[in-house]
């Protein structure tokens, strides 16, 4: 049957699952960790990442005193799902943070990325660097001239913070993709936009190799992934571009990709097919940016990508949710 449900306080809920190599019906919940905000209202969840020790990093956002703002909201859980800190961050303005990423380096310190607003439609991309105890270490602001929201980080060896964003451009570029290079301690290496006039592009992941190349990949509207490679000194060393099945329409959303060992890319994003509404569509591309496939699904309604994830294996397993029609809800 179908139901309507209004909620009014969301809890960051984290289930631990004991998973059998043999079988899913084997699985036993291990324990169950929520966070409930000051304001005992939304608490909203937007990346989570694990490091080497198991602990357990998640950033969002959460209401407090004023019930219409929220604020970046960042903690961590350690494996036998005890809270061991949790840190705020309320923009200048006053308005409402949205923290959108979240990455850890081998010492434990935490970085994340989102957009703080400085007015109702304008924010800055605003990233932040928390030491192992949940101290902030420093906050970075990149505003250009209105808009700009941090989607993806990805940290190397050496502690350097690279954010991928979307960022308005100026007067007739629409939104642009804005590659970001932090060091350890905070100072700007450089900035790297991408655009095609008229356009709008909107870069959504990153991801670096062993030789600590940029991988960028998201969407430009209407209708393809774009995925671009950088240096460590962030020179644009090759651009592929993905066109679905109906390139004239704004179909493509990318979600999220993932590098294997021998740097290749995968993509996957949300693609509007040929009278098959909103499909899955996975791409691999080779370290020189060819590329070697691409693969379509098609279920019986649309499709959003939440997540991907490359295992050792080389399969390409995805978190996604699937809309049918009101006939087929159960």
């Amino acid at each position: 049957m179908n139901s309507s449900v209004t909620i009014k306080t969301f809890l960051i809920a984290i289930l631990v699952l004991l998973i059998s190599q043999h079988s899913f019906s084997q699985a036993t919940q291990q324990w169950v960790s929520r966070y409930n905000g000051t304001a005992n209202s939304a608490d909203v969840p937007s990346s989570m990442v694990l490091d080497n020790a198991g602990n357990i990093y998640i950033t969002g956002r959460s209401q407090y005193a004023n019930a219409t703002l929220r604020d970046y909201t960042t903690i961590k859980i350690n494996p036998a799902g005890v809270l061991q800190w949790s840190a705020n961050y309320n923009g200048t303005a006053n308005v409402t943070d949205e923290s959108r990423a979240i990455a850890v380096d081998g010492s434990g310190n935490v970085y994340i990325t989102g957009v703080s607003y400085t007015t109702v439609t304008d924010g800055d991309c605003v990233t932040i660097k928390y030491n192992s105890n949940g101290d902030s270490v420093w906050v970075k602001k990149y505003g250009f001239p209105s808009f700009d929201a941090g989607n993806s980080i990805a940290v190397d060896n050496f502690g350097n913070v690279y954010v991928a964003a979307a960022s308005t451009g100026n007067l007739g570029t629409g939104n642009d993709y804005a590659t970001i290079k932090y060091s350890s301690i905070g100072d700007t290496l450089w900035v790297r936009r991408y655009t095609s006039l008229n356009n709008d592009e909107f870069a959504t992941s990153i991801h670096l190799d062993d030789s600590n190349n940029v991988y960028v990949t998201g969407v430009s509207f209407p209708g393809k992934f774009v995925t671009l490679k950088y240096d460590s000194e962030g020179v644009l060393k090759w651009t592929s571009i993905y066109n679905g099945p109906e390139p004239s329409q704004n179909g493509e959303i990318t979600v999220m990709s993932d590098l294997d060992h021998l740097g290749n890319l995968y993509i996957t994003g949300r693609s509007l097919g040929t009278g098959t509404n909103f499909d899955y569509a996975t791409i691999k591309y080779n370290s020189a940016g060819v590329q070697q496939w691409a693969s379509r699904y098609n279920g019986t309604g649309n499709f959003w990508i939440f997540r991907t994830e490359l295992k050792q294996t080389a399969r390409v397993m995805f978190m996604l949710q699937e809309e049918v029609t009101a006939a087929e809800q159960v």
